[in-house]
């Protein structure tokens, strides 16, 4: 039969030579094009390649199989790509089965037999003998994880009645190599991909599971049709498994879990992103879990530091909520707990959790902790990060990055607008609200911006007042979730507010603040609550009141007349 299409072969290898002959052996005079990716081989591998034509791809492994067969497909140059190891052979009526069968079809990938030969002998029996998902169409494909790949199809899939054979290793000595190496990078997929790895599942998987798995092989799979054969395959695949839990193990067996608790509101919240990194940076292979008001969580979840989130809701509770709340947390095997605001709830329930070391500050029933710190944040003395970090060192958690972050979508673009939040949920930070309307028109005046006005929707009545001001004002107050208004405030060139939540979003997703302040009180002062990174300008003055419309304007003026349109501090 005439072969109506073109076919890329792309071949896994490192240190291949006594296998990828026959592989290559049985690609030649029917594959169009023969792709080799090695992983860095020592010995002959590469050169008995070239002698078939291949075109060779020296390409570091990095831990993960999926990449490795990535980058082969986008090398490869024709229609269709069949993925294959170098220890397996294609066979004359695999050849023909897809030479009668892709031409005409519709589908997008085609699964075929995969016949393994074990020490000699071709399985039928013990799970060995399965279908394999590797011929698809260029474009319409692509590989995830790490060891034993799933390939995600962009399309239907058809079946080949045809096999390919797999003869992956020639001794015992060899196999126990090979899973050893696999078994570490199974291992740490385990440890990435299960959010809920509690020891109880490692213990399952350690004493129980091995041998549920021999059963299946040997019995309910009839892998003891394959004579002694099946029953060493069937006590090296029990093996196997029980070889990567145990690596599970070693990995999780001094990991920790942590609860951070910080429920009061966004603005608060996101100046203890230092707190959660220097944690993650002491604990590296531990799990974070973040206790926050539900409001917050959207914005919680965008931490990269942090595994779970769990809702826990600001004031209002009773102490039957707090023993609840802590008979939840037992549950999840809490080693260390660190409250970050004063709570006689959260540190009932922290106690009634039963967690071993718990944190916080010396007041509000601190009798229930067992590490605490004076709080002295009503001085003024620092920034709140810089007080946040302060407990944290309590647990021997530092770092050096004290940036706050979230992670966001990096091709939101920055347009031209301003965005101006007027509102404050504290009366003493309020600077007039007439006078930031006076501001927005002169700004409007003096600029060809757009200018959003943001708010909460405890603020929608009184931004009545922007409606209808101009058709470059846009009223978003009330309109946005707390992630939407982060967008909002990442496309902006500069917003221009009280001391309020927005300040910190803004800095969170790196759009330059003017804030205005009040210096009259020490814990409500810039020194403390002031916008926190670069490129800010705070404006205070002992009364709010006493900062102009004037005073404001001319550092717009200063950001905008500035070559860079970057404010200065």
């Amino acid at each position: 039969m005439t072969k109506n299409y073109s076919l890329s072969a792309v071949i896994l290898s490192k240190n291949s030579e006594k296998k990828i002959e026959k592989c290559l052996s049985s690609l030649k005079g029917w594959a169009d094009e023969i792709i080799l990716v090695d992983g860095g081989s020592a010995d002959d591998t590469v050169k008995t390649a070239e002698r078939f034509n291949a075109r060779i791809y020296s390409h570091q492994f990095l831990g993960s199989f999926a990449e490795e067969r990535n980058f082969g497909t986008d090398k490869a140059s024709n229609e269709w790509v069949l993925q294959l190891d170098s220890d397996e052979i294609i066979t004359d009526s695999f050849k023909k089965k897809c030479d009668a069968a892709i031409p005409e079809t519709k589908y997008a990938a085609f699964k075929f037999r995969r016949k393994n030969i074990f020490l000699g002998r071709e399985f039928t029996h013990g799970g060995w003998y399965h279908w394999s998902q590797h011929l698809f169409k260029k474009g319409r494909a692509r590989y995830e994880g790490r060891v034993h790949e799933k390939m995600i199809v962009d399309g239907d899939v058809g079946y080949l009645d045809a096999d390919i054979l797999h003869i992956p290793f020639d001794s015992i000595s060899e196999f126990i190599e090979r899973q050893n190496r696999y078994t570490d990078l199974q291992a740490a997929d385990i440890i990435d991909q299960e959010r809920e790895l509690t020891l109880k599942k490692v213990k399952y998987n350690l004493k129980v599971k091995p041998a549920k798995l021999f059963r299946k092989i040997y019995f309910n799979k009839k892998g003891y049709k394959e004579g002694i054969h099946g029953l060493v395959f069937s006590i090296l695949s029990s093996y196997v498994h029980f070889l990567k839990w145990s690596k599970v193990w070693e990995r999780i067996k001094n990991r920790k879990n942590i609860l951070i608790v910080r429920n009061d509101r966004f603005g608060e919240f996101l100046l203890n992103i230092p707190a959660i990194r220097a944690v993650k940076e002491k604990f590296a292979d531990s799990k974070i879990i973040l206790a926050v008001d539900p409001y917050v969580k959207e914005l919680a979840v965008k931490i990269p530091y942090v595994d779970e989130t769990l809702a826990w809701e600001n004031g209002g509770h009773s102490v039957f909520e707090a023993v609840r709340f802590g008979s939840a947390l037992k549950k999840k095997n809490i080693d260390i707990a660190v409250i970050m605001n004063p709570s006689k709830y959260s540190n009932i329930a922290a106690y009634m959790a039963g967690i071993p070391i718990r944190v916080g500050y010396a007041h509000k029933w601190d009798f229930l902790l067992t590490k605490k710190i004076e709080d002295l944040k009503h001085l003024g003395q620092k920034h709140e990060v810089e007080y946040n970090l302060d407990l944290v060192k309590v647990i021997g958690a530092k770092t050096s990055d004290k940036s706050i972050a979230l992670n966001m979508d990096e091709n939101v673009q920055a347009g031209e607008s301003i965005a101006i939040h007027p509102w404050t949920s504290d009366p003493l930070k309020q600077w007039p609200e007439e006078l930031f309307r006076e501001l927005t028109l002169k700004i409007l005046k003096e600029t060809d911006m757009e200018i959003l006005i943001i708010g909460g929707k405890e603020e929608l009545p009184r931004s009545a007042a922007y409606n209808n001001l101009d058709k470059r004002v846009k009223n978003l107050t009330g309109r946005t979730t707390l992630a939407q208004l982060a967008s909002a405030l990442k496309k902006c060139k500069l917003l221009i507010s009280n001391d309020s939540g927005p300040v910190h979003l803004a800095g969170a997703v790196g759009t330059p603040v003017i804030a205005l302040f009040g210096n009259d009180i020490p814990g409500k002062g810039p020194k403390r609550w002031g916008p926190w990174g670069k490129n800010n300008i705070v404006i205070e003055k002992k009364k709010l009141s006493d900062i102009s419309v004037e005073d404001v304007l001319n550092k717009v003026r200063e950001w905008k007349n500035s070559s860079s349109s970057i404010l200065s501090a």
